[in-house]
C-alpha cells in the first residue's frame, strides 16, 4: 500500500483492509455531525461495512477508477480523501473529503487536498479536478476557495441527502493553472 507524506503531521494512506476498524471509529465517534452532508453515513452502521469499503476501494484503485486515501493525524485515522471517478477518455476526477469533527479547525483537508492535487497531475497525469459542494456547506466550500480553486457555477439540485435535493456548488483545477 502507498502512504504519501503531507507534512511532519499528516499521512495519507492508501484504504486497504486493515484500516477499517479505525475508519469506522472515526465515523462513529462523529455520526450525526457527518451525516448533516455525507450521504453513505447511514450506510456504515458496523465495521463489516468499513470492511466492505475498503474492498471496494481497494478494488477501484486497482482498476485505476479511484484513490481513496485515509488522513493519518500523528498516527489517528481522521478522516479520508480521495479522487473519485477517474476517467482516463477525460483525465479527469472528483475530489471527496471528510474530516472528524474534533480535528476541524486545523487546515488538515486543506494540505491533504493540495497533496492529492499535486500527486493526481505530477504523478497520474490527470488534467481536470473537481470538487462539488452541497450548497451551505461552508466549511467545505472553503477548502477549494483558500486553494485558489475557480468557482464554475451552482449545479441546481445535483446532490440528494435523505430524500432532499440541495444545489450543488462546483470548483475546478486545471493541470495548467497556477500552482
Amino acid at each position: 500500500m502507498f502512504t504519501l507524506r503531507v507534512d511532519g503531521d499528516i499521512e495519507l494512506e492508501l484504504i486497504w483492509d486493515g484500516l477499517a476498524d479505525r475508519l469506522f471509529v472515526a465515523v462513529d465517534d462523529c455520526r450525526d455531525y457527518l451525516r448533516e452532508w455525507l450521504g453513505w453515513v447511514d450506510h456504515t452502521q458496523t465495521a463489516a461495512d468499513s470492511r466492505e469499503f475498503c474492498r471496494v476501494s481497494l478494488h477501484g484503485y486497482a482498476e485505476g477508477r479511484m484513490v481513496r486515501c485515509a488522513i493519518r493525524y500523528h498516527d489517528e485515522v481522521v478522516g479520508s480523501v480521495s479522487l473519485e471517478r477517474i476517467t482516463r477518455d477525460t483525465d479527469a476526477a472528483e475530489i471527496g473529503y471528510w474530516l472528524a469533527q474534533k480535528h476541524q479547525g486545523r487546515g488538515i483537508v486543506t494540505r491533504c487536498v493540495e497533496s492529492l492535487t499535486a500527486l493526481a497531475f505530477d504523478e497520474l497525469d490527470l488534467h481536470r479536478l473537481y470538487i462539488r459542494v452541497a450548497d451551505g456547506n461552508l466549511k467545505s466550500s472553503a477548502i477549494p476557495e483558500r486553494l485558489g480553486w475557480t468557482y464554475e457555477g451552482t449545479m441546481r439540485e445535483q446532490i440528494r441527502l435523505y430524500g432532499r435535493w440541495h444545489d450543488a456548488r462546483l470548483y475546478s483545477r486545471l493541470s495548467s493553472d497556477p500552482r
